[in-house]
């Protein structure tokens, strides 16, 4: 058994080596491709959305900060799709709106559920060229559509431009270990676009062109991630879809492990369903699709089924410790101070499995570069919240995520459904 876990864990070892040093290099020769030049002449439509469902507690304060961006007011509109809320969300937007009368705000309710059919009822209305996704747990700085607008003007082909997403202020132990893998996660993604391979388009303060995501049909619903199949959908259709770090949004972390694992959770379920559906599976390996379908597709979901095969046999070697451990003791009838005095805390230096200590060392050493990296690109100090919040995310928090992709594993097998 231990040579054929020990050959799984090797093949993973250099699977995930060849990944984190193959986006190193594409992060040392590519820099920063994608960089503006053409400004425009004028200033074009925009509707921004928000999407609501139960938002008394952020609504007005998004409202608000969505209001503070810096853009004409004669060229821009916010629209409030608010979907199956039973709380007092529609009227704190309509309060909003009448304090702020210089500026076009449209509510829109429906009592059907679902964010994708917010969206879409929004998308029908809207005026604008742009269409701006501004979840209403977030905010963007009010420069931010200034700084964005400007991509689409180097290439039609351009659906979508996102901004770098961090976390809002975090407070508790748990937002500021999220925080360093929003930035991990921007890193990734900007290098990914000098490949077009930006696979997910998150709801906050997303902009894309109107007209493409009509022609397109709109939203998928229902859907676990329709920021993530909307995203597929462009490049199904050879849309080109940007990460920039010029544009700064923030959003609010979840405060507690069980909301965070619901999030992971309906992130990483979603991203398998949508990748393997009918709609996408054929994109996987297609030359159709170039870097996008060779490289993005099977990353989407293979390092999380990589997590769970090596979350799996991390378990099954500390029970078998365990284990092992307990049945020593009990066939002495638990006599722990004989256990103590046996113990043998002698280390042999020819006994050391050297082979594994270097692959350790070497995942390490590039864990670390791109750690570094990824904190310099955003302008974020890596220890801002403490050197234990930087150990504790690059030690343990890895093996939670790797439990929830194991958990979600096991959901599937069993046909478990979930919502939104």
């Amino acid at each position: 058994m231990n040579t054929v876990t020990d050959t799984i864990l090797w093949i993973i070892y250099i699977l995930l080596m060849y990944l984190n040093i193959f986006w190193l290099i594409v992060y040392f020769l590519d820099g920063d491709k994608w960089v503006p030049k053409k400004r425009p002449k004028d200033e074009p439509k925009v509707s921004l959305v928000i999407p609501a469902h139960n938002e008394e507690k952020v609504i007005a304060s998004t409202m608000e900060h969505a209001i503070a961006i810096d853009y004409p007011r004669n060229k821009y509109e916010i629209i409030v799709a608010v979907n199956a809320s039973t709380d007092d969300t529609v009227k704190i937007a309509r309060r909003i709106k009448k304090e702020y009368k210089e500026t076009n705000i449209k509510i829109i309710s429906t009592r059907e559920k679902g964010k994708g059919i917010a969206l879409n009822r929004a998308l029908k209305i809207v005026k604008g060229d742009f269409f701006v996704l501004l979840d209403a747990d977030s905010y963007a700085e009010p420069k931010a559509l200034k700084k964005l607008l400007p991509y689409f003007r180097e290439d039609s082909s351009i659906a979508c431009v996102l901004p770098m997403m961090k976390v809002a202020a975090p407070k508790n132990f748990l937002q500021k270990l999220q925080r360093h893998e929003y930035i991990l996660s921007i890193f990734f993604k900007r290098i990914m676009g000098n490949l077009d391979c930006v696979h997910v388009a998150p709801g906050p303060f997303s902009v894309y062109r109107t007209e493409i995501l009509r022609r397109l049909g709109g939203f998928s619903h229902p859907n676990l991630t329709e920021d993530l199949e909307i995203t597929l959908k462009l490049h199904k259709h050879h849309y080109r879809v940007i990460q920039t770090t010029d544009a700064e949004v923030r959003t609010i972390a979840p405060e507690g492990l069980k909301d965070l694992y619901k999030q992971r959770n309906r992130w990483y379920k979603g991203s398998i369903f949508n990748s393997v559906s009918k709609d996408y599976r054929k994109m996987w390996f297609n030359r159709e699709y170039g870097d996008f379908g060779f490289i993005q597709m099977p990353t989407i979901i293979v390092p999380g089924f990589l997590a769970v095969i090596m979350f799996s046999i991390y378990t099954y070697y500390f029970l078998e410790k365990a284990y092992d451990a307990i049945f020593r003791i009990y066939a002495i009838n638990f006599d722990l101070p004989t256990v103590v005095s046996n113990l043998n805390l002698g280390f042999n230096i020819l006994d050391g499995d050297y082979t594994k200590l270097l692959i350790a060392a070497l995942m390490l050493f590039l864990g670390a570069i791109t750690f570094i990296l990824s904190h310099r690109m955003v302008n974020e100090k890596v220890f801002r919240y403490g050197k234990l919040t930087t150990l504790v995310f690059l030690l343990m928090y890895p093996f939670f995520l790797a439990f929830v992709w194991s958990a979600i594993v096991i959901e599937i097998i069993f046909s478990r459904v979930q919502e939104w």
